[in-house]
């Protein structure tokens, strides 16, 4: 579905349901701005922790409590009218501490020298030993229960199995949320992730606390942000775009015209096209 298709059926939507026509407009950005968030999953993927994340990501970067009362808004209208889920049909989504308080404060970062002592000797790299074996297996059966894509299974085990590297457990048991704070603070000035990064890396703990481990994630705060780094986005012009496909082996360029004219993502157009 095109992205302007989607922001006018969203937008009939919100006014069947009696959305102020002035602020349709808002409604309509929020929910896109969440379907980037989720990106490369997408909304039927999400769950309610999904939700609690993004609005918690509203609040990190600034935004004041009635803004995230907004986006909540819109998109609470979304899962229950357009993608009804289980979840969204009892909506209990809990709003961040800053979109309740309203308050436009903001703690200010930690130094990051002091941040590199506290990481001195840790790492997120290297194998895990055998014994977590049963335990990535139960993460990847979580995340099948809940019908999510491959990709989104990929990402969050990846994601896991470097904190469990980085916080070396002896066993599940020891695993505690103030590790994942840690972690989260050594992707950000250790490992130097961009901003979308460190998110992916949060929702993913987030999913291991609240959905395998069954913990309460709590709210993280603190947390050295990773710099939010402005991509300008490479335009081809039609000239070209022509002479990338007439480079193009004939078996090649039939299936990226495709892929580019319909704005496929890599595995939906995988997933398109005939098996050889």
């Amino acid at each position: 579905m095109a992205q302007s298709s989607f922001r006018e059926q969203f937008g009939d939507l919100a006014r069947k349901r009696g959305v102020q026509e002035s602020l349709i407009p808002y409604w309509t950005n929020w929910v896109m701005a969440w379907g980037k968030y989720l990106s490369p999953r997408k909304f039927v993927d999400a769950g309610e922790s999904d939700v609690e994340a993004f609005l918690q990501h509203l609040a990190d970067q600034g935004k004041a409590g009635w803004q995230i009362e907004q986006a909540e808004a819109a998109l609470k209208l979304l899962h229950q009218s357009r993608y009804p889920a289980p979840w969204s049909a009892d909506w209990k989504v809990r709003q961040p501490l800053a979109a309740a308080t309203a308050s436009p404060e903001r703690r200010p970062p930690l130094d990051e020298e002091f941040l590199r002592a506290r990481h001195q000797g840790k790492s997120d790299r290297g194998e895990l030993p055998p014994r977590f074996a049963p335990f990535i297996d139960e993460i990847r059966a979580a995340v099948r229960a809940r019908h999510y894509s491959y990709r989104t299974e990929q990402t969050y085990v990846g994601w896991i199995t470097r904190f469990l590297a980085y916080a070396a457990p002896e066993k599940r048991q020891d695993l505690h949320p103030s590790q994942a704070k840690d972690y989260l603070d050594y992707l950000s000035v250790v490992r130097r992730v961009s901003s979308a990064t460190q998110n992916q890396a949060f929702n993913s703990l987030l999913f291991l606390f609240r959905s395998v481990l069954e913990m309460d994630f709590g709210r993280i705060e603190g947390v050295q942000r990773a710099e939010q780094r402005r991509r300008v986005p490479v335009v081809l012009s039609r000239a070209e775009l022509t002479r990338l496909f007439e480079a193009l082996p004939d078996s090649c360029r039939l299936p990226v015209r495709l892929f580019y004219g319909a704005g496929l993502r890599l595995m939906e157009g995988l997933r398109s096209c005939p098996v050889r």
